[in-house]
């Protein structure tokens, strides 16, 4: 049901955005679509408690607010991540818990998972070559993921991420990006357990100036 909702919602914004008129003020400027790759276990995490796996495709909106030097752009960004969790250290999961034993064996169980957001971004864009472009943003929004693990609860959560990109313009239109970015993933205490995840992505995509 999450995945036909977020399909649903994410076909309907984008043809409507196709669909307005290049004087409206719905319609973007620029249509970015993004693969990424995700991974726990790198030389800034490396938790030997889980294992954390992910693979995402992201469709951003992007408005421009300034076109100056530098230029700024907002970006509506939904997103699907399809993730691996993998429980490695049982005692992660206390004694004091109901159902620790049940929960250990539960965890210790490499899971497949769904991960359903929708960040806005702030990006800061500036060229330093002819073709190349160099960028910085932050992007925050809500989530919803379909499993319960021994980090984060099932259901709504939130997604923070921030990077840097290079970009190279293929034409006046059309742009090649390559991004690495740090993301985090939790829900503020809304539900527990709610220990997070944090990952570092790199994505590659293109963007097609409308």
């Amino acid at each position: 049901m999450l995945r036909n909702l977020f399909i649903t919602l994410t076909w309907c914004f984008f043809t409507t955005c196709l669909a307005q008129d290049k004087n409206s003020k719905l319609q973007p400027d620029a249509i970015e679509v993004y693969y990424g790759i995700g991974n726990e276990n790198t030389f800034l995490f490396n938790d030997t408690d889980y294992l954390y796996k992910t693979q995402y495709l992201k469709v951003s909106f992007q408005y421009v607010l300034s076109d100056k030097k530098n230029r700024l752009s907002l970006g509506i960004q939904p997103q699907i991540h399809f993730l691996k969790h993998q429980l490695l250290n049982p005692f992660f999961v206390r004694e004091s818990e109901i159902n620790f034993e049940q929960d250990r064996i539960s965890f210790n169980k490499l899971k497949q998972m769904h991960l359903y957001g929708l960040e806005v971004e702030l990006n800061i864009r500036r060229t330093i070559f002819s073709k190349f472009d160099v960028s910085a943003f932050l992007a925050i929004g809500p989530a919803l993921i379909d499993t319960r693990t021994e980090r984060l609860a099932k259901g709504f959560t939130f997604i923070e991420t921030i990077g840097f990109g290079i970009d190279y313009r293929l034409s006046n239109r059309i742009c090649l990006s390559v991004r690495p970015a740090f993301s985090h993933i939790s829900n503020a205490r809304i539900q527990l357990p709610n220990s997070g995840y944090n990952v570092l992505n790199l994505e590659t995509g293109i963007s097609w100036k409308l």
